[in-house]
């Protein structure tokens, strides 16, 4: 028997007979990837919020025929590989494959009862000859041969046994006195595990010490239920600052709804606009706002609200606070970079943008945000009693405790395209989150894990692709840096120089961009300047940060400007920013599966599908084995003499990103040359490639590992 998915699947779920268990049992513990597998439906078919396939749109793959068709093994062999590799690349479908077929293992396990009132029923909807609707189903008899109908069926309850037997009247009484005994034990309970009222009603009373069980801060302990932590965020006069209005059908004098356990189920966000704090602009500092109903964006002037629902950007280079919550006590900085700034600390680069989406926090909460991507910090600044956070990013909900005053953490999501993702058959990209607390004490609980006492520095990592629950560690300093607000100091004067002109340009984009502008008509003014670099480069990575894709590829298409060359080096790794951002982003250029849509074959570039083809392979990392295949640069070398301006600039890109580590000065190349300097710089790069007929130093060596 081959080891398939179905078959794994049937081992699983113990269908198989014994001899077959025997046999794929033996394959399994032979095979590291049919255990990764195991693990993982293991894993997927209990992880929560996990959503169900599309069954339509784009992003539909398989529909429920054929998923019954592939359990029942009736799916043609071509199908039945293209659903099983399906199932491999996304948790999603896989996780309706097992669930599936667990379901119906459970079912046709068990012999279907039929009750006899409702086959009388059956009977009597044929209308057809066979039916015969004064038929009585046959009733069971005792011991003496006489009727006997002491289980006959409930009139009204079909299945369901008389109300002549004692089992209807014994049930609901033991349930009564169930829940009589546990509501007597949970009156008990709370009275013994909450203090008397007068704890926090006051401002001056002291908040209630974190638990202290737990001290070291990489072990997690078991979740166990607490005490509505909001408790000491009164006012003076004994009102919470931020409390949502009761509804209308309930009275004054029945008491608020207890907050949620933290580390429960988290119900999705409202979808209610509401405002949820204010806008404190720092310097530089831009805030673009984009309401759920509108396709633009607009610039958030200082001091102004900032609503729940609303997509809130701060674009690359700029920082912006907001102010959440009545009391001022929790903060948001949005933190945005730009790679010019992060010559320091290698893969602060890909923090462009800061993307966030505020929620109406449930209670118990006082903050409760979506994390798009970028960098952002949360802080403490109420005197007494913890900030709550709930944070979400990437399909998780993790909830945050600031335990008190002056507590700081630092949170990045970012997401790539590794060389070994398989970005055309729709897999996700690789997706990081680093949380560092920085300054104080912080609670975290994520799903069954709590970790009550964080006490700075301490890092919490995660990613998409890994086991799906972090992992904690204790940052060095070198690594603390990289969280400094302020840009570095560089260490040679062409960084001095290049962060000085950065910093001349984002006060330059700053104050081109009024709050009566729309962003994008500020954007391509910037764009435009002939006289400042650095302004046209910061234009073009804030093109990336409010989705303007099509602005993007005119610079790669149409600047033909020899020395835009930098906009142009600009406009290709905003857009790999931009693509790793979504998976379904790459098909609004260039859909490979239907060879159509996207601005690459329309009117204004004409572009073929070969073309458009090439252009969205090279926005992303080659594999490993095509990266170091030397047929591989011979293709790029003659790209640089095509008679596209955006594939000569793509093959140079990926050239000098190939050739990282050769032993020999790499040629000068300008896309936008005129012909024959193109085709001299695309001859030297070709006399470094290694050819069957010669040695080259492209590609490089290897480089020789360390002592």
């Amino acid at each position: 028997m081959r080891l398939t998915l179905r078959t794994l699947l049937a081992y699983l779920d113990d269908t198989l007979e014994p001899h077959e268990i025997k046999e794929i049992g033996q394959k399994v513990a032979e095979s590291d990837a049919a255990q990764e597998l195991v693990a993982r439906i293991k894993q997927i078919t209990r992880r929560r919020r996990l959503t169900t396939p599309p069954a339509t749109g784009p992003g539909a793959k398989f529909d429920a025929n054929t998923v019954a068709e592939y359990l029942d093994n009736e799916l043609s062999s071509d199908l039945v590989a293209e659903l099983e590799k399906t199932c491999l690349e996304s948790d999603v479908h896989l996780a309706e494959v097992a669930s599936c077929h667990q379901i119906l293992t459970l079912v046709l396990g068990e012999p279907a009862l039929v009750p006899p009132t409702a086959r009388e029923r059956m009977y009597g909807l044929v209308k057809g000859r066979e039916a015969i609707p004064y038929r009585k189903a046959r009733v069971a008899a005792n011991a003496a041969g006489e009727a006997d109908d002491r289980d006959a069926d409930d009139p009204l309850l079909p299945g369901m046994p008389s109300s002549r037997g004692w089992l209807i009247w014994a049930l609901p009484l033991a349930a009564v006195l169930v829940l009589a005994v546990l509501a007597v034990a949970v009156w008990q309970g709370l009275s013994e595990s909450h203090p008397p009222l007068h704890v926090a009603v006051n401002s001056n009373d002291k908040a209630p010490p974190p638990p202290d069980h737990v001290t070291d801060p990489g072990k997690a302990a078991p979740v166990t239920p607490v005490a509505p932590v909001d408790v000491a965020t009164k006012d003076k006069d004994g009102t919470p600052p931020v409390e949502p209005p009761p509804p209308k059908d309930k009275g004054p004098d029945k008491p608020p709804e207890p907050p949620p356990t933290p580390g429960g189920r988290a119900a999705a966000p409202s979808k209610e606009r509401v405002v949820a704090g204010r806008y404190v602009p720092g310097r530089p500092s831009i805030l673009v706002q984009r309401q759920a109903d509108q396709a633009g964006w607009k610039r958030v002037v200082p001091n102004a609200a900032v609503s729940t629902t609303d997509d809130l950007v701060s674009l690359p280079g700029y920082s912006s606070d907001l102010d959440l919550g009545a009391d001022g006590g929790a903060h948001v900085l949005l933190h945005g970079n730009v790679p010019e700034f992060s010559f320091a600390f290698p893969g602060t680069e890909f923090l462009m943008e800061s993307a966030v989406k505020l929620n109406k926090p449930e209670a118990g909460f006082d903050v409760d945000l979506t994390l798009g991507r970028g960098r952002i910090y949360l802080s403490s600044r109420r005197q007494q009693g913890p900030v709550t956070v709930r944070l979400r990013f990437a399909g998780e909900v993790w909830d945050l405790t600031l335990r008190e005053a002056e507590t700081e953490v630092g949170v990045d999501l970012l997401s790539d395209y590794m060389p070994d993702i398989d970005y055309r058959g729709g897999e996700k990209p690789l997706q990081l989150l680093n949380l560092t607390v920085l300054n104080g004490k912080a609670g975290l609980v994520v799903e069954s894990q709590e970790y009550p006492n964080l006490a700075a520095p301490v890092a919490v990592s995660w990613n998409n692709k890994g086991k799906g629950t972090p992992e904690l560690r204790r940052p060095p300093p070198e690594e603390l840096a990289m969280w400094a607000k302020t840009p570095p100091q560089g260490a040679v004067q062409a960084e001095m120089d290049s962060i000085a002109q950065m910093l001349e340009a984002l006060d330059k984009v700053n104050r081109n961009m009024t709050d009566k502008k729309a962003v994008e008509t500020a954007l391509q003014e910037s764009r435009s300047d002939p006289n400042s670099t650095p302004t046209r480069v910061l234009a073009v990575y804030c093109f990336g940060a409010v989705d303007g894709a099509d602005k993007l590829l005119d610079v790669l298409c149409n600047d033909q400007d020899p020395a835009h060359y930098l906009d142009r080096n600009a406009a290709i790794f905003t857009l790999r920013r931009w693509l790793s951002r979504d998976p379904d982003n790459g098909k609004l250029l260039y859909d490979y599966k239907k060879g159509e849509a996207g601005p690459l074959l329309g009117q204004k570039y004409h572009y073929q599908d070969n073309e458009a083809e090439n252009i969205l392979d090279e926005l992303h990392d080659f594999p490993p084995n095509i990266a170091r295949d030397p047929r591989t640069f011979v293709r790029l070398t003659n790209q640089l003499n095509s008679k596209r301006l955006a594939i000569r600039e793509l093959a140079y890109w990926n050239l000098l990103h190939l050739s990282v580590g050769a032993r020999v000065k790499l040629p000068d190349y300008n896309a936008a040359d005129d012909a024959d300097k193109r085709a001299g710089a695309a001859d030297a790069w070709r006399a470094l490639v290694t050819t069957p007929d010669k040695p080259g130093a492209l590609p490089p060596l290897p480089m020789a590992p360390g002592p």
